[in-house]
C-alpha cells in the first residue's frame, strides 16, 4: 500500500520530460533513495506556495511497508501537520487540501479496482449454509464474505445467529461478548466486513435486531458495546438460554422453580413421567421470569420478576393444582392405562403489569430504571 501511494505521488509531481526512473527498487541504499527521490520531485520549479505544498507530500516519499495500519496511522499524522503548522495560512492550507484529496481519490480508485480484481479472481470455498443448504450467490438474501482472498456464503440468518452468538456471550450470565469470527476459519471479521454485513442486512428491508444495530452505533468497538449496553446482552443472553437450552438442562430449572414457589395450600407436584419437551413447552415464558429474578443485574428488577412469577404461578395453580399428575383410568373392561394431566391456564402479560397505556404520558413509575452507567458491576471487573 505505501509504494502505490509513493508512486502515485512521484507521478503526480514528475515532470514529462524526467528521465530518471522512479525508484521501485526495495534494495536501493538510503542515499540512491533521496538522491533519486530528490531529482524526481524538484525536476521542475514551482510557484513559492506550490514548491511549500511539495515540500509537504515530499516526506510521503520515505514511507517503510511496515503495515497497513502503520501506514494510514503515518499517512494522515503527516495530513494533519499542515493544519497545526502555525506558519500556514489559510491559502496553503486549502491548496494542501485540494492536492491530497487528489491523489488519495486514485489512490481509492486503484484499490477499488484492486479489490474488485481480487473479488472476482477468488474461488467459493464453501457453496452451502451452515445447515448445509446449497445456496445461490445471486440470491438477494445471500450475502457474499471476502476474507483471505476467498469468498464464502452466508444467508442473512446465518450471520444474525453469528452476531448473536458472538455478542451475547455471557459465561455465568456475565456480559463478556467476544469478536465476530468466520466460522470456517475462525479468524474475526475485519471492520470493513462487518459495515459490509450490516449494510447488507439493513439494505435488504429487513429490522436489523437492536443488538447488532447497537453494536453498529458503537462503531463495533467490543468494549464500548458492552460498556454501554450491559442490560441488552444480559437479558437476550436470559432469553437464548430459556429459547434455545436442551430440554435435559432446563427441566431441573423448571423442577426448581416450582419447588421453590410452590407455598400455596394446592401445590403442584410433576410426575416423574411427564413429558419433558411437553413441559418446557408450557413453563418456559414462567422459566424466563424465573432466571430474570435470580440473575438480573438490578435488585428492583430481581424484585419486580419475583413478584410477577409469584402471581404467575399462583393463577396457574388456582387454575389446575393437578398440572401434571399421572392418572390411571380402565379401558376395554380388563385394560388399564395411564395419562398426564395437561390442562392449564393459558399465559398472557396484562398491559398492567408494566405500563398502564392511559396514563403512562403523565406519570413515571417510582422505580425508574436506572441507566447502565448506574449499574453497580464492580464485581465483575476483574474477570
Amino acid at each position: 500500500m505505501a509504494q502505490a501511494f509513493i508512486f502515485l505521488i512521484q507521478h503526480f509531481y514528475k515532470e514529462d520530460s524526467t528521465d530518471v526512473e522512479l525508484p521501485l527498487q526495495n534494495n536501493l541504499s538510503a542515499d540512491d533513495l533521496i538522491r533519486i527521490n530528490t531529482k524526481i520531485f524538484y525536476s521542475r520549479p514551482l510557484e513559492f506556495i506550490d514548491n511549500i505544498i511539495r515540500q509537504n507530500f515530499y516526506q510521503f516519499l520515505f514511507f517503510k511497508e511496515t503495515g497497513v495500519k502503520k501506514f494510514i496511522c503515518e499517512k494522515f499524522n503527516i495530513y494533519k501537520q499542515c493544519f497545526t503548522n502555525m506558519f500556514y495560512n489559510e491559502e496553503i492550507r486549502e491548496m494542501h487540501i485540494v492536492q491530497f484529496n487528489k491523489i488519495q481519490k486514485v489512490y481509492r480508485g486503484m484499490c477499488k479496482f484492486a479489490y474488485m480484481y481480487k473479488l472476482k479472481k477468488a474461488e467459493i470455498q464453501v457453496t452451502t449454509d451452515l445447515y448445509m443448504n446449497e445456496l445461490d450467490p445471486t440470491a438477494r438474501n445471500v450475502f457474499t464474505l471476502f476474507d483471505g482472498n476467498r469468498k464464502y456464503l452466508f444467508t442473512i440468518s446465518d450471520l444474525v445467529n453469528m452476531f448473536y452468538t458472538s455478542l451475547c456471550n455471557a459465561p455465568y450470565f456475565i456480559p463478556s461478548p467476544v469478536a465476530c469470527k468466520n466460522p470456517y476459519n475462525n479468524t474475526p471479521f475485519t471492520k470493513a466486513n462487518l459495515y459490509n454485513i450490516y449494510f447488507f442486512i439493513a439494505f435488504n428491508k429487513i429490522k436489523v435486531p437492536e443488538i447488532i444495530r447497537k453494536y453498529f452505533m458503537c462503531h463495533f468497538n467490543l468494549k464500548r458495546f458492552r460498556n454501554e449496553n450491559r442490560r441488552l446482552i444480559h437479558d437476550h443472553t436470559i432469553t437464548r438460554y430459556v429459547n434455545n437450552s436442551p430440554v435435559s438442562n432446563l427441566r431441573s430449572s423448571i423442577l426448581e422453580m416450582i419447588f421453590e414457589h410452590n407455598i400455596y395450600k394446592k401445590k403442584l407436584r410433576i410426575h416423574s413421567e411427564f413429558p419433558p419437551d411437553l413441559l418446557l413447552k408450557i413453563m418456559r415464558p414462567y422459566l424466563l421470569l424465573y432466571y430474570k429474578s435470580k440473575f438480573s443485574c438490578r435488585k428492583y428488577l430481581n424484585k419486580k420478576y419475583h413478584n410477577i412469577l409469584a402471581v404467575k404461578l399462583k393463577e396457574f395453580i388456582m387454575y389446575n393444582h393437578k398440572f401434571g399428575r399421572k392418572m390411571s383410568f380402565v379401558y376395554n373392561q380388563n385394560h388399564l392405562g395411564c395419562s398426564f394431566d395437561q390442562r392449564h391456564i393459558k399465559y398472557e402479560i396484562r398491559e398492567e403489569e408494566y405500563n398502564i397505556f392511559h396514563i403512562s404520558h403523565l406519570v413515571i413509575d417510582a422505580e425508574t430504571e436506572l441507566s447502565d452507567d448506574e449499574l453497580d458491576y464492580s464485581e465483575y471487573d476483574n474477570l
